[in-house]
């Protein structure tokens, strides 16, 4: 009898082996956030290059290559500094991560490396227009540093723009005709450098020489001008472009 029950008991040792030891605990339900079941409130919930709409992640079909550092939000730049996104949250579309931009353009309307004082520039033309690129809605300030100078010249702001907004558009434009020649002996004339701070965002620096063809010398072309400084020295402030 006694043999019965230990092979009994072992049969039952056995058995429990062969189903696989302990009986199973059940494992604990694993817990999905919004990002992972695609729901969302705002792009900041989606992967860089998806929208927040109706509630759900959802992906923008862009024509052309992909953006180097594709974003929908500011949020999905956290990874490259000193940029914001190109695009607006709620736009539906999608943007790059980018740094904000100062562009300087002569009258004919396309960047180059100066502007020619030796004519006139009348409105709608300008002897020089300002481009500065950021979010909208931040704000600008602006630097300028005579830098064919050399030590003399000093970084100083552009009261004239600075305090200035981006508009909805992305892009701020400044403009800045001419009634007459520039005379050989102006006090700005020379080379520039210049770089822009768009809500706290600051561009790289770009460089423009203001140049006069009919004074020959140093202010022949823009190139040379970017190594002349009038004899009146650096213009560091108040007067200066």
């Amino acid at each position: 009898m006694k043999l019965k029950m230990v092979l009994v008991f072992l049969s039952g040792v056995l058995m429990t082996g062969c189903a696989g030891g302990e009986a199973p605990t059940a494992e604990p339900a694993e817990v999905v956030g919004e990002a992972t079941q695609g729901l969302c409130s705002s792009n900041c919930q989606c992967q860089p290059g998806n929208i927040c709409s109706a509630g759900r992640c959802v992906g923008v079909l862009v024509p052309g290559p992909p953006a180097p550092n594709a974003c929908t939000a500011d949020c999905h730049c956290k990874d490259v500094p000193g940029t914001y996104c190109s695009a607006q949250e709620g736009s539906g579309a999608v943007g790059n991560c980018t740094k904000p931009q100062i562009i300087l353009i002569n009258d004919r309307g396309f960047p180059a490396c100066g502007s020619n004082g030796s004519v006139a520039h009348p409105s709608p033309g300008a002897f020089l227009r300002v481009m500065i690129s950021g979010k909208p809605g931040a704000s600008v300030v602006k630097y300028n540093r005579h830098a064919s100078c050399g030590p003399a010249a000093i970084w100083w702001k552009d009261t004239g723009i600075s305090g200035s907004v981006i508009p909805a558009s992305g892009t701020l434009t400044f403009s800045y005709p001419t009634s007459a020649p520039m005379a050989c002996d102006t006090p700005n004339l020379g080379g520039w450098e210049n770089y822009v701070v768009v809500g706290g965002l600051t561009s790289d620096v770009t460089r423009f020489s203001f140049y006069n063809s009919s004074c020959g010398g140093g202010l022949a072309t823009c190139t040379a001008a970017y190594n002349y400084c009038p004899p009146t020295g650096a213009c560091n402030g108040l007067g200066c472009p």
